[in-house]
């Protein structure tokens, strides 16, 4: 029986939220302005560009004064996102591998996206390595499934809301069960409604954990250690009727 497993980075195996308060901290600091203000034009320049890249943020906060620029980035260079891991990201990871294929689909700056995966270790736990990016909106991933190629290991796509059911669709065929995880609950709840996965899981966490899903088929878990604790009731049929008669 063949099986995917679709991850997504931030809030899920990469405590993103943590990492990210810590960065305005750092910044604060350096162009002596309020966290708050940090925040308010962290969050324009993520409406106006779609997602975060970290560069060219940090190239605006410095409004050109390249002194300001690379004190910002060498103060950053010490927030490791190893420091950031998420309990039993690891585990999780590993435990999947054991039932058949695993892949990342995130959105986010390429780069950052990269490095994030590569600093935590999970980059190295991949077999599959192959990355496919899409550097800017008007790209978009039909294209490339359409054109019959390999399955990538990580998939980093600015449209990944709007694309990742159009993805699902396309590659259902060649699995027979697919677990879908990700902190937007709306996204994991619509996919579920579609009955286009076998697990669609929903990890609550961040800034979206206050979404409750009413679709039951929709698991919810607070934690990768918790998520990994729970997969042999998913894949081991005595274990789920044990369960059952309990």
């Amino acid at each position: 029986m063949s099986f995917l497993a679709i991850i997504d980075i931030d809030n899920v195996v990469i405590d993103t939220d943590r990492h990210k308060a810590d960065i305005f901290l750092k910044i604060s600091k350096i162009v002596n302005q309020e966290i708050s203000e940090i925040k308010r034009r962290y969050e324009e320049f993520r409406t106006k560009n779609g997602f975060i890249n970290m560069s060219l943020f940090i190239n605006t906060l410095s409004a050109g004064n390249e002194e300001i620029a690379n004190n910002i980035k060498e103060s950053l260079k010490a927030l490791n996102f190893q420091n950031y891991l998420r309990p039993g990201s690891l585990k999780l990871i590993t435990s999947l591998q054991k039932q058949g294929e695993v892949i990342f689909y995130s959105e986010g700056a390429p780069a950052d996206q990269l490095r994030k995966l590569d600093e935590t270790g999970i980059l190295d736990l991949l077999k599959n390595k192959h990355v496919i990016t899409f550097e800017d909106q008007n790209q978009n991933i039909r294209d490339y499934i359409e054109g019959g190629e390999k399955l990538p290991g990580i998939i980093i796509d600015p449209n990944k809301d709007s694309n990742i059911s159009l993805f699902i669709d396309q590659i259902r065929k060649d699995y027979d069960q697919i677990m879908y995880i990700d902190d937007k609950g709306s996204i994991v709840e619509r996919l579920a409604e579609k009955e286009c996965l076998t697990f669609p899981i929903f990890i609550d966490y961040g800034k979206y954990s206050t979404f409750k899903p009413n679709n039951k088929k929709v698991r919810t878990f607070k934690t990768p250690l918790k998520l990994s604790k729970r997969l042999p009731i998913f894949f081991d049929p005595e274990i789920k009727n044990r369960q059952k008669r309990k």
